[in-house]
Parts: structure tokens; C-alpha cells; sequence
């Protein structure tokens, strides 16, 4: 009998983020670093800067220009909380670009504050 997929923590959805997206190693993210890591696995026409810059603003809030570790948990947390069961278990096999455009979606959607 198959094993059910275990939702991951805010956490582990954090650390997968940094692990891609933060290329300068400086427990921060930029919007610079999220365009060049989804440059190099998205064709130019599949990425839609407009939107990328919304997730990312929804998520900075802060407004420094650059997501920390908390901003990046608790946006991640915040969704977690909105899914049950299944779809929580879906962000475990979500890819680190899914999951970045997923939470700012929500973020900018729900108009949390992280």
C-alpha cells in the first residue's frame, strides 16, 4: 500500500526556496536572484515578469527589495494553513518555481501580511 505524501513544514517549504533562489548565500532573496535562477529554466517568453514582480512584492513585506528566511516561512505558513489534507500533501512534490508563484499568488490574493 502506498505511503500518503506528508504536507511539508513552512520550514522545509522555506529552505527549499533559499536552496534555489538564494544564489548570493546571504540568507536573502532578491528579485534579481529569483529572475536569473527561473532565466536559466524557463524560456524567456514562459516567464512573465509582471507577474513575477507581484508574487515577489506580495511576499516582501517589508519592502526592503529582498525576501528573508521570516518573510518567506510565514507567507509559507499562511498557506499551509489554507490547505487540507491532499492539496497540503501537494506542496511536497511542488517544485521550488511552483511554490514561489504559489505563495505570492496567495500572499498578493489574501493580502497577508507576513
Amino acid at each position: 500500500m502506498p505511503h500518503p505524501l506528508t504536507p511539508p513544514t513552512a520550514a522545509q517549504v522555506s529552505d527549499q526556496l533559499f536552496k534555489l533562489f538564494d544564489t548570493h548565500h546571504d540568507q536573502s532573496i532578491t528579485l534579481d536572484e529569483v529572475k536569473d535562477v527561473l532565466s536559466a529554466h524557463v524560456h524567456a517568453p514562459a516567464l512573465d515578469l509582471h507577474a513575477l514582480r507581484n508574487a515577489f512584492s506580495a511576499l516582501d513585506a517589508n519592502h526592503d527589495g529582498a525576501l528573508s528566511v521570516g518573510e518567506v516561512t510565514s507567507a509559507a505558513a499562511g498557506v499551509l494553513d489554507h490547505l487540507h489534507g491532499a492539496a497540503g500533501a501537494l506542496l511536497a512534490v511542488a517544485t521550488p518555481q511552483q511554490l514561489l508563484a504559489l505563495l505570492g499568488a496567495a500572499a498578493h490574493h489574501e493580502g497577508w501580511t507576513v
